[in-house]
């Protein structure tokens, strides 16, 4: 027989070598050793479900090493006295969702704990995530822990928001200390059973006026009082009063963009100032923004501003959502003006009650020569 498991061995024929170890007498522990050195894994998993007497800790192990899943999987299915705990673990380190799904599913006693401390060990958050949603049994606080230890704040967030039982109050403390004001605002806004007192105490803790203001705006059941209190005022005079300083407090930041959206978002916010503020940063794109989409904005005063501080181009796109004939009238003269055929022609085809006698003297044509040739293509 050693001469027949020499020339085997030396032939790397593992076929053979299991033949040969199911012999009276055979070396198992010479022959498992060769067959794991091989790494055949459809050898180490026949060796390891065969042959009597096989060492099952160092062919499991063997299969472990080889990283491939379905070797893990039938190890732990078909092999008597393998080791659960440890082929849990290794699906959960190596494989995806699905193998653990899988496993955990079909393998008696699989270690749901062995496999998600190996999901841990991973590091992926978005995977840790995906654990606790989908693998019944999962440890919900352990792998929140983690996902609070990842840092991500969108992992932090979904897995607040969709997790069943998530420690809802130590995932908004750990947003809370990432310092990123607006996912305090969402998950205020979004995570039922938020603590929203704590959250409100992180926006008050800005000192921020705008960020109080669009707390109180978004979030249900804020604590209004506690707001009124730090701006010195009271819960009725409170959204009259947050919008004046939050509003003076965006026009001191510069940000033209934030200045629109108070003005679009905040009930009570000074739209005049506002405006006038706009105005000022000369961003004609803001400034056709806060016309188009803040109720109450000063049209005229804004038409002024695109006029003298826009191009052609801003002057008819302003026009088409404006219906003050008088101010579509100024608007047209600043357009013919410019002396841009183009842009005057798209301005009588697209504007609703452009004045065609303005631009048929300017085209140097009639009336309804213009209707014809231009606005004709209405239709």
């Amino acid at each position: 027989m050693n001469k027949a498991i020499r020339e085997a061995i030396k032939s790397g024929d593992m076929w053979e070598i299991c033949r040969l170890a199911k012999e009276p007498g055979a070396p198992i522990e010479k022959l498992a050793k060769a067959v794991i050195d091989s790494k055949n894994q459809d050898c180490i998993l026949y060796f390891a479900r065969e042959i009597e007497g096989a060492p099952i800790k160092k062919l499991a192990e063997a299969a472990i090493k080889s990283n491939d899943m379905r070797c893990i999987f039938e190890f732990a299915q078909d092999v008597a006295g393998a080791p659960i705990e440890e082929l849990s673990y290794a699906i959960g380190f190596g494989g995806d969702l699905e193998w653990m799904h899988f496993f955990a599913k079909n393998i008696p006693g699989a270690s749901i704990e062995s496999m998600e401390d190996a999901v841990i060990a991973r590091g992926d958050g978005k995977l840790i995530y995906d654990f606790a949603k989908n693998i019944p049994g999962a440890s919900i606080e352990k792998l929140a822990e983690a996902v609070i230890a990842g840092g991500d704040l969108q992992n932090i967030f979904f897995f607040a928001l969709t997790i069943p039982n998530a420690p809802i109050d130590k995932l908004a403390d750990a947003v809370i200390a990432q310092g990123d004001i607006w996912s305090v605002h969402d998950f205020a806004m979004n995570v039922p059973g938020a603590p929203i007192d704590k959250l409100a105490d992180a926006v008050i803790a800005t000192n921020s006026a705008v960020e109080m203001a669009y707390f109180v705006q978004e979030v249900p059941n804020a604590p209004i009082k506690k707001f009124a209190d730090k701006l010195n005022t009271s819960v009725e005079n409170f959204e009259q009063d947050v919008a004046m300083q939050a509003a003076y407090e965006a026009i001191a930041g510069g940000n033209a963009g934030l200045i629109y959206r108070l003005a679009k978002d905040i009930p009570g916010a000074p739209i005049e100032l506002l405006a006038n503020a706009v105005i000022e940063s000369k961003n004609v794109t803001v400034i056709r923004y806060f016309a188009q989409g803040v109720s109450g904005a000063p049209i005229d005063k804004l038409a002024d501003a695109v006029i003298k501080y826009g191009e052609v181009w801003d002057i008819v796109d302003f026009a088409k959502s404006v219906s003050d004939s008088s101010i579509i009238d100024k608007l047209a003269r600043a357009v013919i003006s410019k002396n841009d055929k183009k842009w005057m022609a798209d301005f009588v085809k697209n504007v609703p009650n452009a004045p065609l006698g303005r631009f048929a003297e300017a085209f140097g044509t009639t009336v309804e020569e213009l209707e014809e040739k231009i606005v004709g293509k209405r239709k």
